[in-house]
């Protein structure tokens, strides 16, 4: 359980200091975990049947403010101790169905496959404004091929699916998608509101990397921002991205927009690029992730340096070999290393498996369902370059 991702770059951008706790309980009745005072929980049996909450303490220039967000639905029990997930919604405005979206629908088909559940219940929910799940909501329908809003039935109303799953021991677990805005049925966005985009915006991809070049960069490289999601289910490029670079914190015109190429000037300089995100509401919020930074390096590299991955494959299959390409290493003055990763998304370079050290790699079963990605490092003047 978090704050939204809006929440949180809005905090990440002010200059003030939070205190976080969390809280739980029920509706008029909330107790402080004193335990639990980081900005992310995991809900524990012991908060079955519990609403949680988040309060937060934010502090500047010795003035102190405190904050409570709305509470959570209650907590569902787990008999199966897996790990669980949020379903993600789309909206199609020309038949006003309400359904998983196929990022989401093939998530929930491999959870269920490899842990070897059965669907107990396919449920549909018609939630009032201020309620959840367990407040005010009401069962409308079941089934995986979604649920049909009408008029009026479910006109200003919110909207939710819940499905609980069993394994051969009858144990269960429940994953839930996020609570949709109110459907206003209509297709009028000036009024900012359109239960289509506002469900597409929480599949925007919110992660920017630059890729190209090496790190740190050389002059003549090729960087681009290339937009991609912190998840499997954010899958949506935005209708509309808008890049901004800068050197060091100085921003600069760069008319090629999510390209550049290092210029001779950039040396000894960090260049950063954000992205701006906007749909027919107007601009999205920008998300801490929709920026990166290179730093660039004084010394000039012979050839520079740059790789490649042969086949450009995709998808990969097991025994196929992979091989990284590039220009002939001058063994007198160069050296290089290589580390071959296992990634759960395409930006997760953070969170990678090293699985290989040696020019090539051939793709192995542990490899299915993730991305294969490779550093090269070049070392150089004593100083390392990493593709």
């Amino acid at each position: 359980v978090s704050l939204t991702p809006a929440d949180k770059a809005a905090i990440a951008a002010s200059s003030v200091n939070v205190e976080y706790l969390w809280q739980s309980g029920d509706i008029g009745n909330f107790v402080n975990m004193s335990m639990a005072t980081l900005e992310d929980y995991i809900a524990q049996g012991s908060d079955v049947p519990k609403r949680l909450r988040l309060m937060l303490t934010l502090e500047s220039g010795g003035d102190k403010v405190v904050l409570v967000s709305q509470p959570t639905g209650k907590v569902q029990s787990n008999d199966t101790n897996l790990d669980t997930f949020a379903l993600f919604l789309q909206f199609d405005s020309s038949s006003n169905v309400l359904s998983l979206t196929d990022a989401s629908k093939s998530r929930l088909d491999e959870f269920i496959t490899v842990n070897d559940l059965t669907v107990l219940d396919y449920q549909w929910w018609r939630i009032p404004e201020s309620g959840d799940f367990d407040l005010g909501g009401e069962w409308v329908d079941s089934g995986a091929n979604g649920y049909r809003l009408r008029s009026p039935d479910d006109v200003e109303m919110s909207h939710g699916l819940r499905v609980t799953l069993a394994n051969l021991n009858n144990d269960t677990v429940t994953l839930f998608s996020a609570i949709t805005p109110a459907w206003d049925d209509n297709k009028n966005t000036a009024d900012n509101r359109d239960l289509e985009i506002e469900l597409a915006r929480l599949r925007y991809m919110d992660v920017v990397t630059l890729q190209g070049g090496s790190t740190p960069a050389l002059t003549d490289d090729e960087l681009e921002a290339v937009l991609s999601g912190s998840i499997p289910e954010k899958d949506l490029q935005p209708p509309v991205v808008q890049y901004e670079w800068f050197r060091d914190t100085q921003s600069f015109d760069n008319p090629r927009g999510a390209q550049y190429t290092v210029i001779v000037n950039d040396a000894g300089k960090r260049l950063a690029v954000t992205a701006q995100l906007s749909d027919d509401l107007g601009e999205v919020l920008v998300f801490p992730e929709l920026q990166a930074s290179r730093q660039v390096s004084n010394t000039t590299v012979p050839g520079g340096w740059s790789i490649s991955l042969t086949p450009q494959a995709s998808p990969l299959y097991v025994g196929q070999r992979l091989d990284v390409a590039h220009r002939p290493i001058d063994s007198s003055l160069e050296s290089i290393s290589y580390e071959w990763l296992r990634l759960e998304t395409v930006s997760g370079w953070k969170t990678a498996q090293s699985i290989g050290s040696l020019r090539s790699y051939s793709v192995t079963e542990d490899d299915i369902g993730s991305y294969i990605g490779v550093r090269a490092t070049l070392t150089f003047n004593n100083e390392n370059f990493v593709c």
